[in-house]
Protein backbone atom coordinates (compact mmCIF):
# COMPACT_ATOMS: atom_id res chain seq x y z
CA UNK A 1 0.00 0.00 0.00
CA UNK A 2 2.69 2.50 0.68
CA UNK A 3 4.56 2.22 -2.65
CA UNK A 4 1.04 2.83 -4.43
CA UNK A 5 1.00 5.70 -2.22
CA UNK A 6 4.12 6.87 -2.87
CA UNK A 7 3.57 6.62 -6.86
CA UNK A 8 0.11 8.57 -6.93
CA UNK A 9 2.01 11.19 -4.60
CA UNK A 10 4.93 10.99 -7.27
CA UNK A 11 2.78 11.38 -10.34
CA UNK A 12 0.92 14.58 -8.38
CA UNK A 13 3.88 16.20 -7.63
CA UNK A 14 5.34 15.19 -11.39
CA UNK A 15 1.94 16.88 -12.83
CA UNK A 16 1.66 19.56 -10.47
CA UNK A 17 5.86 20.65 -11.47
CA UNK A 18 4.48 20.45 -15.08
CA UNK A 19 1.38 22.69 -15.03
CA UNK A 20 3.81 25.16 -12.80
CA UNK A 21 6.66 24.91 -15.34
CA UNK A 22 4.05 25.53 -17.94
CA UNK A 23 2.28 28.76 -16.32
CA UNK A 24 5.67 30.37 -16.26
CA UNK A 25 6.72 29.86 -19.70
CA UNK A 26 3.21 31.23 -20.72
CA UNK A 27 3.30 34.11 -18.35
CA UNK A 28 6.98 35.30 -19.60
CA UNK A 29 5.83 34.84 -23.24
CA UNK A 30 2.44 37.57 -21.93
CA UNK A 31 5.04 39.36 -20.29
CA UNK A 32 6.93 39.81 -23.27
CA UNK A 33 4.12 40.49 -25.48
CA UNK A 34 2.24 43.14 -23.41
CA UNK A 35 5.26 45.00 -21.77
CA UNK A 36 8.76 44.39 -23.34
CA UNK A 37 6.93 44.40 -27.25
CA UNK A 38 5.44 47.63 -26.77
CA UNK A 39 8.31 49.31 -24.91
CA UNK A 40 10.88 48.26 -28.14
CA UNK A 41 8.28 49.71 -30.42
CA UNK A 42 8.43 52.91 -28.76
CA UNK A 43 12.28 52.78 -28.07
CA UNK A 44 12.56 51.69 -32.59
CA UNK A 45 10.05 55.17 -32.84
CA UNK A 46 12.23 57.48 -31.08
CA UNK A 47 14.95 56.45 -33.03
CA UNK A 48 13.36 57.26 -36.18
CA UNK A 49 12.22 60.51 -35.24
CA UNK A 50 16.14 60.95 -33.93
CA UNK A 51 17.14 59.71 -37.36
CA UNK A 52 15.11 62.32 -39.13
CA UNK A 53 16.35 65.17 -36.65
CA UNK A 54 19.75 64.61 -38.79
CA UNK A 55 17.78 65.04 -41.91
CA UNK A 56 15.55 67.61 -41.16
CA UNK A 57 15.94 69.55 -37.55
CA UNK A 58 13.59 72.21 -37.76
CA UNK A 59 11.21 70.25 -38.88
CA UNK A 60 11.51 67.81 -35.75
CA UNK A 61 12.77 70.56 -33.52
CA UNK A 62 9.18 71.90 -34.26
CA UNK A 63 7.13 69.03 -32.88
CA UNK A 64 9.28 68.19 -30.31
CA UNK A 65 7.27 69.19 -27.16
CA UNK A 66 4.26 67.22 -28.73
CA UNK A 67 6.93 64.21 -29.22
CA UNK A 68 7.72 64.26 -25.54
CA UNK A 69 4.28 64.53 -24.56
CA UNK A 70 3.40 61.25 -26.68
CA UNK A 71 6.67 59.57 -25.52
CA UNK A 72 6.02 60.23 -21.80
CA UNK A 73 2.33 59.34 -21.77
CA UNK A 74 3.10 55.67 -23.74
CA UNK A 75 6.31 55.86 -20.69
CA UNK A 76 3.73 56.10 -17.88
CA UNK A 77 0.79 53.85 -20.11
CA UNK A 78 3.48 51.08 -20.35
CA UNK A 79 4.67 51.18 -16.90
CA UNK A 80 1.57 51.07 -15.51
CA UNK A 81 1.01 48.05 -17.57
CA UNK A 82 4.08 46.46 -16.19
CA UNK A 83 2.75 46.83 -12.69
CA UNK A 84 -0.78 45.58 -13.42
Amino acid sequence: MPSQLDAQVRSVVDEMTSIGKATGEVLLSQYEEIVLEPQNELEAAVEQVESRREESPECVAAEDEEITRIVNAAHEDLYACGVV
